[in-house]
């Protein structure tokens, strides 16, 4: 049921990218079916510890003792480590992870969805790759643990979501490019989404409160950004 579970949410959240999946309004019953599978209580779920993530001691204390003005190097190196972990080393499963983002007051989840297949046919540049079975599901959890933790060391207190993840993945996103649009980028408003857009070197990543919620390429900054 577990597994079923996690296929379902994973082929919702995708649905505007690898085609009709489903048709018709996605049921908000359909999302309300994830559950915390960690010890963890859903507030220390939304708000998780780098020990919370990553069992790997010394990459830890690695993320603990960088300064928080990174250089270009060591979040490039911090970004490689933790995407080379093995899944084991991830705490967190797929399905946890994607019902963090059904409790996080910041975004309306089914909202999101909606909104990914209007971003798509905005964005000429976006090059989408199916994620299939287990394998994508390791690269989603840890691309949110590397952003989480660049992002945490540098003193910006964001949420990446697991919504975020998928898009960085099927879209070719790096956690080190979705970093330095929130940190060098330029800050926008995007009235059509309601949403905050850091964008830096044709990258766009779109905000909701203190959550991260999606991102896309784009030669330049759209002209209804203020």
């Amino acid at each position: 049921m577990k597994n079923r579970i996690i296929i379902l949410i994973t082929a919702i959240m995708l649905f505007s990218v690898i085609g009709p999946v489903f048709t018709g309004q996605v049921e908000a019953d359909q999302l309300t079916e994830l559950q915390n599978n960690t010890n963890l209580t859903d507030k220390e779920l939304l708000e998780f510890n780098v020990e919370d993530v990553i069992d790997d001691k010394e990459l830890i204390n690695d993320i603990n003792d960088v300064n928080l003005d990174l250089t270009e190097q060591e979040v490039k190196e911090l970004e490689e480590k933790i995407l080379n972990l093995d899944s084991n080393e991830l705490l967190l499963d797929e399905e946890s992870l994607a019902y963090r983002d059904t409790i996080n007051p910041d975004i309306d989840v089914q909202a999101l969805i909606r909104d990914e297949e209007e971003i798509n046919t905005e964005s000429f540049e976006n090059e989408s790759a199916e994620v299939e079975g287990q394998v994508g599901a390791v690269v989603v959890r840890g691309l949110i643990s590397a952003v989480s933790f660049l992002l945490k060391k540098a003193n910006k207190p964001l949420k990446a979501t697991w919504h975020l993840a998928e898009r960085m993945h099927e879209r070719g996103v790096s956690p080190v490019q979705v970093f330095n649009a929130v940190t060098k980028g330029k800050k926008y408003y995007d009235p059509k989404y309601e949403s905050t857009v850091y964008y830096y070197k044709g990258v766009a990543v779109a905000k909701k409160g203190n959550s991260l919620t999606t991102t896309y390429k784009s030669e330049k900054p759209k002209s209804r950004w203020k």
